[in-house]
């Protein structure tokens, strides 16, 4: 009832499961969201290692409806990562989950962590922007840069020192000191470049790229509430 009066109306087309599959065009790019749904057996306390998400089946329903071949970059969206699930389902779903889908995005434990294949398939864990007093607060964002078949995930935390603000979470041998995640082996990218998206450069999110704003095509990854 909260998707239809707040006008979400393309979360719901399965409304008796709560998923779904669309496709977008960016600057060029086809992006394929796929949205499951890991809450499904909620509804108690203590629930790691309990949960029930049918998750085989909700890859096989969605890319039948939106196939993975059909987009130029195909994203899974999901809340609980794959150590919340059964162990019937855990770790077999969350692999099958990154063959099929390149780009998986989780939320719920807050951790504000990327986790990448050697083919460049990603994990991209996000962190809370408004958390419990004491506890760390942050966001993310991915940009992708087709040309190149390379990807930057920007990590950003929240600084209460001074007059607080954003800062960049620099994590030593991970990140430079910008905060950014570089993978630069996108083997599953279309093997040739879209002709509409040239390079993109590599500016912090949010700064004027010299070249135009077509020079990019982006991401963005909000973060977890």
């Amino acid at each position: 009832e909260a998707l239809r009066s707040h006008g979400y109306h393309h979360l719901l087309e399965d409304p008796d499961r709560l998923i779904y599959a669309i496709k977008r065009e960016v600057r060029g790019c086809q992006v394929g969201v796929y949205g499951l749904n890991s809450a499904w057996s909620c509804g108690r306390d203590a629930e790691k290692g309990r949960l029930w998400a049918a998750g085989r089946w909700q890859v096989g329903r969605l890319t039948q409806k939106l196939p993975e071949n059909d987009v130029d970059v195909p994203v899974a969206l999901i809340h609980h990562p794959g150590g919340w699930l059964k162990e019937e389902e855990d770790p077999d779903f969350p692999t099958h989950l990154g063959e099929v889908l390149p780009v998986h995005l989780h939320g719920h434990e807050h951790q504000g962590w990327v986790d990448e294949r050697a083919d460049g398939r990603l994990r991209v864990a996000a962190s809370a922007c408004y958390e419990r007093p004491g506890r760390p607060c942050g966001y993310s964002f991915v940009t992708i840069d087709l040309a190149a078949r390379s990807a930057d995930i920007w990590l950003r935390r929240y600084e209460s020192e001074g007059r607080g603000g954003w800062v960049p979470r620099v994590l030593p041998g991970h990140t430079d000191n910008r905060g950014v995640y570089s993978i630069r082996n996108l083997t599953w990218l279309p093997s040739a470049p879209l002709p509409a998206v040239a390079a993109a450069h590599r500016n912090e999110p949010g700064e004027p790229d010299e070249a135009g704003p077509d020079d990019a095509a982006r991401m963005g990854k909000g973060a977890d509430r």
